[in-house]
């Protein structure tokens, strides 16, 4: 059926040619180190849901028993991770991610590699802290670049100039479509 006032219009996208660099060796690497989960107890799958709750609890600052150090080391992770990316260049800041000063996302980055860690070091006792610790650093360092390179190729396509959504007034079509997508990337995060 027709709906007064809303206009629905099909648009064909070109997908973008996206190029990596310095992932050479990664999956092989990735493969050999986690060989061994071949032979790994039945529930090895990692379930976000746990790391939802733990963002969401702590980006609204509830008052709660976590010592400081829980904290320290989660934002130490989240620096590890920045230091690690590759998308950091001296290129234009096109897309607003992985910005050292954003609390949300450096918050989101260390609880990923401290949940991804602690579910690791369950499962693979065998393989060794320091292999685990470089398992999930080039995991999601890696994983933000693809997010990063993503965003970078929708920003373009969508030809938006400024990093900064303006929330006061009706966003365009474009900033809309980007911001729906960058909600898709958080939730799947």
């Amino acid at each position: 059926g027709i709906i007064p006032g809303v206009t629905c219009a099909t648009y064909i996208i070109s997908l973008p040619v996206l190029e990596f660099q310095n992932s050479k060796g990664f999956w092989e690497k990735l493969n050999s180190n986690l060989e061994s989960v071949k032979y790994a107890e039945p529930h090895l799958h990692y379930h976000n849901n746990v790391l939802r709750r733990e963002w969401h609890n702590l980006s609204e600052e509830k008052e709660d028993r976590r010592p400081a150090a829980y904290l320290r080391n989660i934002f130490e992770n989240a620096k590890k991770v920045l230091s690690h990316l590759d998308t950091l260049d001296s290129e234009e800041r096109l897309v607003p991610l992985f910005q050292e000063e954003d609390y949300q996302q450096q918050l989101l980055m260390g609880l990923m590699v401290a949940q991804l860690k602690d579910h690791l070091m369950r499962h693979l006792q065998y393989v060794g802290k320091k292999k685990i610790d470089q398992i999930v650093l080039d995991y999601v360092a890696k994983l933000l670049n693809l997010v990063h390179r993503i965003m970078k190729e929708v920003w373009r396509r969508y030809q938006l100039h400024s990093c900064i959504f303006c929330f006061d007034e009706r966003g365009s079509a474009g900033e809309s479509a980007v911001f729906h997508i960058m909600s898709r990337i958080l939730e799947a995060a």
